[in-house]
């Protein structure tokens, strides 16, 4: 930066050179307002503005004003210019967040007009919001009484109401809210600041805002902009459009902190499970332990090599005491940072009289740990780990700018000098490294773990049909409610009802939605992204490279056509591939195969893998044997070039000499399989049953289903159930069936890196063929589709529900149009958006098409079924009926574009290549879609309404959610089942 605008005081300037970039650190001398620069030549370039936000009470009150500053402002005073800037910006990210003490609003683009549009968007958002002026947005989404007419039954709604709902039907979430009450009772981390349901109606209006007019002031705020942009002009633009406006102020928003304890805390909590379901096994028992500073980087990060060597890693001793002694399922836990942090060790699958067992087995291991040491090459593989992690960056779809951005509030929230602390801690790395051979983490245990008495024991425990009873309690309130109202505040919450829906169902006037910015088609590339790919033949085996900067990384998978495994079989063969590298090998104890892959790989693991064929217009990669789908085992890695060799031998060790007579071991494996399924059917209903409700249809998400899926998840129960009775089968056959698959004839590979990962693929090729031969594979199992059953309801004791709605317009005789990706814009923050979200208090809404006919509309956290549904069917009214402004078609084709050109990273440059390659789609396909978005009009979108209605019309509906709202409807189900035992 040439220089720094004189409204601005320079506290510090520091190169970072971890992150390759200059930051600097300033303060707005007239608001107070504290603002940090990450200089680089990054063109995904990131902003936030954050406030430190530290509720008193559990009423949501921080979580709601997230919600509702981003529902209209003063410059742009439409209802929803969050919803319009998702339509109609390039953004790479764009959201907001509610932490236990922040509240976060950043943004991210590549596109230098489109990036200064989202700022300013935001800065109006967080400093004039309209909630001053419309208490309807309050309402709509924080909470509102609700009465359609005088003799309705009186309830409550409201998004994050509902939302809170969800996150209380997860036993991890509540567990976790009872972890950080019980160790910060004192303070604003002893109250749940997304809201507890049974307290977000206690909050009033006028609270609400004071609030905001307390806690939303530069003097309280962290402003970032990371990347390659003029950083001058955007602090001239800062200065002049707000910050100005503004004198300091203590907001007097510290952290208090909370007075050790002299003695261990405990409490207990009851979580929900179906009237029906066994309580057995249920129970979670954490042992939470306050460690120190947020400040203090080293310990911080010494307690995250902590929890890979006592926790995370197989065999780590703590997590296989637990397990040995058979007092739980799954071992899990690490550190949380917060002002002061905590450190939890968690057992799950337990049952309520084993309280006391864990608390032992947890301090004799490490006491014994303490006293006679930790295993040397586990703390340095687990450092070496986490090393490796950081200098790569890659965190997916989401901009590295984005997650440094937020990590650096660990300190600087706390200290604000201490804007950099997480992003120069290479130098820290190497110190832990110097500190195994010294006791540093010995001492670590003894001090924070054995002779800590600010800790606590928290236990959750399930409680059959509690979720009924709280229904039927809330029924009871909410019926005393009623009868304590006048006839005159009746009528006034009917009347406040009505209102509520004509102001959601009035649109923002067009002078209003004019004001938000917009780029217009000609500022968007018409050139789609071109695939980076090599195909070459390597003794045989077909090679897909992609040549990129990696740094010196080699992205490597090696897979393996299973075509010839079967929809019976798919689920074994899945947890069979998931069970490599997590068994004893002829070289290795598993323990110790870990410990070789994090000291040496960046990782290993093996999976399956389904990607669908015939939907591209070139042929796809020679040697699958279906027109419609390639089944494969995969095996993935990244490695340094320098580790190549240490690479080919743990990836020979795992797949050609895994023992498999442990089965005690297996069934850990299995176990912890079975809770991460299980998990994730509470937090992302919505993905399970779209999946579901595809795999009556296609026979590639039928695969989907049984690895990943409804079909899955019943076999581990099942495994799990008759583990004595089937191990020894499903050894025998998997052996075999891995075995079978295992040659050059079935073999793909795919390389991401510089020509050097040309070599090492040269240098092992004959290795390959000389260890797994070269036979034909096996004939490929035909699948056959279940559609009988195509409506099915999986209930839980779910406060809430996923609803999707699954059809395919490909078997219709409907060809894919890039012009649905306008659609599924238009639909999930339009019609759906206003529908199941704003009118009807769901936390979220979506749709999904895909170039197989893959056609999916979804709800998210829905406090509805039924009506949801009907809501769901009558999209292609919605399309038939389409007619936007030419703006506002506009906006929906820049959110089109803006999808598709998310920045790859380079590993997801090399999946791209992989797929597009197996699913035979050509740079001339994609291109064509680009044109098809690019060109589209509002009769294109019209004309997509048949191809829609034909897809849903004998589409799948899946529910999984409560039992209460399945049972209800139960007449919309072929099949309902509890999802759980």
């Amino acid at each position: 930066m040439d220089r720094i605008p004189e409204q601005y005081e320079l506290l510090k300037e520091q190169e970072l050179n971890d992150i390759h970039s200059k930051g600097t650190l300033l303060r707005h001398k007239k608001s107070g307002a504290m603002v940090t620069l990450i200089e680089n030549d990054d063109v995904n370039k990131v902003f936030y503005i954050g406030f430190r936000t530290t509720p008193e009470n559990s009423k949501g009150t921080a979580h709601i004003i997230e919600h509702t500053v981003l529902c209209g402002s003063e410059k742009y005073p439409v209802k929803d210019p969050f919803v319009e800037l998702v339509k109609g910006s390039m953004n790479t990210f764009l959201n907001a967040m509610t932490y236990p003490d922040k509240t976060v609003y950043p943004v991210a683009s590549t596109n230098d007009k489109d990036f200064s549009n989202l700022i300013d968007v935001y800065m109006d958002a967080v400093f004039h919001p309209n909630i001053y002026k419309y208490q309807e947005i309050f309402r709509q989404e924080g909470w509102h009484y609700e009465m359609e007419d005088l003799d309705s039954p009186l309830t409550i709604n409201g998004v994050v109401y509902n939302e809170m709902k969800g996150a209380f039907s997860s036993p991890e979430d509540v567990l976790e809210r009872e972890i950080t009450h019980s160790l910060y009772p004192d303070t604003t981390y002893g109250v749940e600041s997304g809201g507890d349901p049974a307290d977000i109606p206690s909050l009033s209006y006028e609270e609400y805002k004071a609030f905001h007019q307390r806690y939303y002031h530069p003097s309280n705020s962290y402003i970032y902009l990371y990347g390659n942009c003029d950083m001058a002009e955007k602090l001239d633009y800062l200065d002049r459009e707000y910050l100005s406006a503004y004198d300091a102020y203590d907001p007097e928003t510290e952290i208090a902190m909370q007075v050790p304890f002299q003695n261990r805390h405990e409490e207990e909590k009851d979580y929900p499970v179906s009237a029906d379901e066994s309580e057995k096994g249920k129970t979670f028992h954490s042992l939470n332990y306050v460690i120190g500073n947020a400040l203090d980087t080293k310990l911080v990060m010494a307690f995250d090599i902590l929890d890979y060597a006592l926790l995370e890693a197989p065999g780590a001793p703590v997590r296989q005491a637990i397990l040995d002694a058979g007092i739980g399922t799954e071992v899990y836990g690490g550190i949380q940072t917060i002002a002061q942090p905590y450190f939890t060790i968690t057992v799950k699958g337990s049952d309520p009289e084993r309280k006391q067992d864990f608390i032992d087995v947890v301090e004799r291991t490490l006491t014994e740990l303490s006293s006679k040491g930790l295993d040397h090459r586990s703390l340095l593989a687990g450092i070496n780990s986490d090393e490796f992690k950081y200098r790569e960056a890659d965190f997916g779809g989401y901009p590295k700018g984005l997650i440094w951005g937020l990590g650096i509030l660990d300190s600087w929230l706390y200290d604000r000098m201490a804007a950099f602390d997480r992003v120069s801690i290479l130098p820290i790395y190497k110190e832990l490294r110097q500190e195994i051979d010294k006791g540093y983490f010995e001492e670590l245990i003894s001090r924070y773990l054995l002779r800590n008495p600010h800790s606590s024991l928290v236990t959750c425990a399930p409680k059959a049909g509690l979720q009924k009873k709280e229904d039927e309690a809330f029924r009871k309130q909410m019926e005393e409610k009623k009868a304590s109202l006048t006839k005159e505040q009746i009528r006034q919450i009917v009347a406040d009802t009505k209102h509520l829906k004509e102001y959601q169902q009035t649109p923002s006037p067009q002078e209003d939605l004019e004001k938000i910015p917009l780029l217009s088609r000609e500022d968007l590339d018409k050139k789609a992204r071109r695939i980076n790919k090599q195909v070459m033949l390597k003794n045989g085996v077909p090679v897909i490279f992609t040549d990129q900067e990696t740094n010196g990384i080699d992205y490597l998978n090696i897979l393996f056509d299973i075509g010839n495994t079967g929809l019976d079989k798919a689920p074994a063969f899945a947890f069979g591939s998931r069970l490599l590298g997590l068994l004893d090998t002829e070289k290795y104890s598993y323990k110790d195969f870990s410990t070789e892959v994090n000291l040496h790989l960046g990782s290993l693991s093996s999976d399956v893998r389904v990607m669908n064929t015939g939907t591209g217009d070139i042929d796809p990669l020679p040697g699958g044997r279906t027109d419609e789908y390639r089944f494969f085992l995969d095996i993935k890695t990244k490695f340094v070039y320098e580790e190549a060799e240490n690479a080919m031998e743990l990836i020979y060790q795992m797949l050609l000499k895994t023992d498999f007579s442990d089965r005690k071991r297996i069934k850990e494996v299995l176990l912890e399989e079975k809770n991460g399924i299980e998990m994730h059917f509470m937090t992302a209903g919505h993905s399970a049953a779209a999946l579901r409700g595809q795999s009556h249809i296609s026979k590639s998400a039928a695969l989907l289903d049984a690895v990943g899926g409804v079909g899955y998840l019943r076999f581990v129960q099942d495994f799990a159930a008759n583990f004595d009775q089937r191990i020894d089968g499903f050894i025998s056959w998997f052996k075999g069936a891995l075995r079978e698959v295992l040659s050059l004839k079935t073999m793909v590979v795919s390389t991401t890196g510089r020509r050097e990962v040309i070599d090492i693929i040269d240098s092992y090729a004959d290795k390959a063929g000389e260890l797994i031969g070269s036979e034909e594979p096996p004939a490929c199992a035909a699948i056959e589709l279940d559609e009988t059953c195509r409506n099915e309801a999986f209930s839980s004791a779910s406060k809430v529900n996923f609803v999707s709605i699954a059809g395919n317009f490909r078997q219709k005789g409907y060809d894919y149009n890039g012009a649905l990706q306008i659609l599924k814009v238009a639909l999930s923050y339009d019609y759906l958006w206003i529908n199941i979200r704003v009118k009807g208090g769901a936390y979220g809404c979506m749709a999904a098409f895909r170039r197989t006919g893959s056609t999916t509309l979804m709800t998210y956290r829905d406090p509805h079924l039924k009506e949801s549904e009907e809501i769901l069917l009558a999209t292609p009214d919605y399309i038939r009926s389409f007619d936007p402004s030419d703006r506002d078609m506009t906006k929906y084709v820049i959110g089109a574009i803006g999808a598709l050109d998310t920045p790859l990273t380079p590993s997801m440059e090399g999946q791209l290549a992989l797929r597009s390659v197996i699913e035979g789609i050509s740079d001339q396909a994609i291109q064509k879609s680009r044109d098809q978005v690019l060109g589209a009009s509002q009769q294109d979108i019209r004309d997509l309404a048949d191809m829609i209605k034909a897809a849903l019309d004998d589409g799948a509906l899946t529910v999984v959610g409560s039992e209460e709202a399945i049972e209800e409807n139960r007449g919309l189900f072929d099949r309902t089942e509890n999802l759980f035992e």
